[in-house]
């Protein structure tokens, strides 16, 4: 006796408008990298990690933390 199976299901999404409704699917939007690691904010960001690593004792100062994040040798 053959059992009876059920189709696999589409990959994606399927547009309503070729089942003949309204397509209300959101159109994809590509991935753009946020500028949030530029410049002023960069350095700012890693002024605080470094603080912060600095009061947690994994480094002498601030500053020596610093130099860790930038790969600079002191």
């Amino acid at each position: 006796m053959r059992q009876r199976t059920t189709p696999a299901p589409v990959k994606g999404p399927e547009s309503l408008s070729k089942l003949g409704g309204t397509d209300n699917t959101k159109p994809q939007v590509n991935f753009k990298p946020k500028r949030w690691l530029n410049g002023k904010n960069r350095l700012l960001i890693l002024e605080q990690i470094a603080e912060r690593w600095a009061a947690k004792g994994l480094y002498q100062s601030p500053s020596r933390a610093m130099a860790i994040l930038l790969g600079v040798s002191e």
